[in-house]
């Protein structure tokens, strides 16, 4: 992988504007043909992608926290490349206001049985930024090792893109990876993976040459971005403070404890370092059961080991956190390299807290009570997030059965304006899933792009895209693979792996037996 200089980058910009015309004139024959090989390159090659991802993130590639690795590199990409395959033959999906994007075939109903996933369409909403046909450039993400790759898929097998794609310094190691997973496309001249820094990015994203960007990051990367790019189109994904409402009702021990687990992992998932890890819990102060979940939280989080912070910044922003909160609670035994996970409880809404305005991304959660009657709250805490918290990607609802028959979820499902909703499941899935959009809710602008612009995945083939909303039930008598104590992730992650290079019974079969033996804690 080479590092960007002034006049490489001349070459290889102007190698990719030459065979751009060569990308949109290839063949949905031979476009199928690259996807498959795509499939046996990664698939041959997630062994390697995966421990290389451990090594920068200091896991050990035999532990059971190395099945994220797994999960979040090969494993989307590989699902990602399957269904690229069927959507390349599927006409766009329009008029519809709901389109049913999960379960899309028979093998997601015997894979994933529980979950069902939508995606809302809004046709009146403005129309998506040009960046049809271009020689465009991609900035990868530094903490989820599929970003980059999937994007890559995304912008030239949707949108016609010849790319460019540079490297996030954090995922340097895994570049050469990534060249041998793509040299398909690399040696026929329509792609090129890069590395370099802050200034080398600069460089890139100012060239004349680039003709649309896309950026995976914070905010302020999309600002200093735009400030060199001379008005060219910039799709993003820029993070959130994300957050997780929990509908007021009557739990039994078993849904506090379960519920409980879930949110630990929404936080703890790939050391809290995702854009969509839960960051404000959102209660109602009249739950009698408030403080027991939230007992049920702390008792969670105690139990799941300190992560190395990988991320650079983590260590300074969480001690800030902790500096700035009196009440912040640090959960569990600290470790050398990395931050507790940590609790603070009992914000008001009413107040301007940081934690309302930026994204911890170090593992903090924090907890706002809503002081509103049980039949009001779901309305108001979707009100409150709409209007108190920074971003618009991602967030999620817990709501009973009961819950479901007595408060009005479904007017407040309506009423969020983010674009992944999970009811019941963390929204990272739909993430992960690959069937349904994943992007910011539209209407962001340059001046306030809150969690950007566009979306990526939509395998489903969906138009118009306004919103994603998965779903799935309350309770299971087994833990999910994305709650805190799964017991066998490793098993679970390479058998997924497996199965989307090469659907079968027989791998539906072997990853269903690592989720019950894990489930259960076998």
């Amino acid at each position: 992988m080479e590092a960007i200089t002034r006049p490489a980058l001349d070459g290889w910009l102007e190698d990719l504007k030459r065979n751009l015309p060569a990308w949109q004139n290839t063949s949905l024959e031979k476009r199928l043909s690259y996807l498959r090989q795509l499939r046996k390159d990664c698939h041959r090659l997630a062994a390697r992608w995966a421990e290389t991802c451990c090594q920068i993130k200091g896991v050990d590639p035999k532990s059971q926290l190395a099945g994220e690795e797994w999960a979040i590199g090969p494993m989307i990409t590989l699902r990602n490349l399957r269904l690229l395959e069927r959507q390349l033959q599927t006409p766009l999906r329009e008029g519809s206001r709901v389109v049913r994007s999960l379960p899309a075939d028979s093998w997601d109903v015997l894979q994933w049985p529980i979950l069902k996933g939508e995606t809302w369409s809004d046709p009146d909403q403005p129309p998506a930024l040009p960046v049809r046909g271009k020689v465009g450039l991609v900035l990868g993400a530094g903490n989820v090792s599929s970003i980059g790759a999937t994007d890559v898929l995304y912008k030239m097998f949707m949108e016609d893109q010849v790319v460019l794609l540079k490297m996030n310094p954090v995922h340097d190691p895994l570049g050469p990876v990534l060249e041998e997973v793509f040299q398909c496309l690399i040696q026929d001249g329509f792609l090129r993976i890069v590395c370099g820094g802050a200034d080398e990015g600069s460089l890139a994203c100012s060239h004349p040459k680039v003709e649309a960007l896309h950026v995976t990051g914070s905010h302020h990367t999309y600002a200093a971005i735009r400030r060199v790019a001379n008005d060219r189109p910039i799709t993003s994904e820029l993070g959130c403070v994300s957050p997780v409402i929990v509908a007021p009702g009557r739990w039994s021990a078993r849904q506090l404890s379960y519920q409980a687990r879930h949110v630990a992992g929404m936080l703890t998932t790939n050391a809290g370092f995702n854009c969509n890890a839960a960051q404000i819990l959102v209660t109602s102060s009249q739950w009698p059961q408030r403080e027991a979940f939230l007992a049920e939280v702390r008792r969670a989080l105690s139990k799941v080991p300190a992560r190395p912070a990988y991320y650079p910044g983590a260590l300074d922003r969480h001690a800030n956190i902790v500096r700035s909160n009196p009440q912040a609670e640090q959960l569990g035994p600290p470790a050398p390299g990395a931050v507790c996970w940590t609790l603070v409880p009992g914000l008001s809404p009413d107040e301007d807290h940081p934690g309302f305005r930026e994204e911890a991304f170090c593992g903090v959660l924090y907890e706002v009570a809503l002081d509103v009657p049980y039949t009001e709250f779901l309305l108001r805490a979707a009100d409150f997030v709409n209007e108190k918290l920074w971003g618009n990607l991602s967030c999620s609802i817990l709501i009973s059965r009961e819950g479901q028959r007595t408060q009005p979820w479904r007017r407040a499902l309506e009423n969020l304006k983010y674009g992944a909703v999970g009811i019941n499941i963390w929204p990272g899935l739909i993430f992960a899933l690959v069937n349904l959009p994943w992007g910011a809710y539209p209407g962001n602008t340059p001046e306030d792009i809150q969690s950007g612009t566009g979306f990526v995945h939509n395998t489903a083939n969906v138009g118009s895209v306004q919103k994603t909303v998965l779903y799935a039930p309350f309770y299971t008598p087994i833990r999910m693979p994305w709650q805190a104590g799964f017991a066998r992730f490793l098993g679970l992650a390479r058998a997924l792996t497996d199965f989307e290079y090469h659907p079968s019974l027989k791998n539906v079969l072997k990853a269903h037996w690592e989720a019950l033996r894990g489930g259960l804690g076998m």
